[in-house]
């Protein structure tokens, strides 16, 4: 544990938080992908940036918010890698009706490929972040994505259920 991978977490500062989550086995939620600001930063927010945690802290549940998007496949891969990587399609269809069915295909499909890629849908969490998503838009995601029905029972709840033990 000395040398880069020690230096690393006494940068970010967190170790105590990581520690605290992995002796009660309490997920970790990191937001990921696209920003609501234009100022926000991209390089900071992609999915990738949370390998080396990973790769540290086995023990840490980690969820990746937003699977990523618009890096959707780099989630997948970080979900086939890691065993203890998650990620939530939270927030992925936002505002008022505004997008169009067409779009909801196009990410209905990537998440679809997401889970093929990453060996199946264990690792999928059905979250809107609501208000900015609505329950309704969520659940129309759910039901276009091309998996099985017991794939989507598992990102429904199932999922969710085993990883915050309820």
């Amino acid at each position: 544990m000395a040398g880069i991978s020690q230096g690393v977490r006494k940068r970010r500062g967190l170790p105590p938080l990581y520690d605290y989550a992995e002796e009660h086995k309490l997920p970790v939620l990191f937001h990921t992908g696209d920003t609501a600001s234009s100022t926000g930063s991209l390089a900071h927010a992609h999915p990738l940036t949370l390998d080396e945690v990973a790769n540290e802290r086995e023990d840490l549940r980690i969820v990746i918010c937003h699977v990523g998007n618009p890096w959707i496949l780099d989630t997948a891969e970080l979900l086939y890698k890691h065993t203890n990587v998650y990620a939530d399609i939270s927030g992925l269809v936002v505002g008022g009706g505004g997008y169009s069915r067409e779009y909801m295909r196009m990410l209905a499909d990537r998440i679809g490929d997401a889970v093929y890629y990453a060996g199946g849908a264990e690792k999928l969490i059905f979250g809107t972040d609501y208000p900015v998503e609505t329950h309704e838009n969520g659940l129309a995601l759910v039901s276009m994505l091309r998996v099985t029905r017991a794939d989507k029972e598992k990102i429904l709840w199932r999922n969710a259920s085993r990883l915050y033990s309820i």
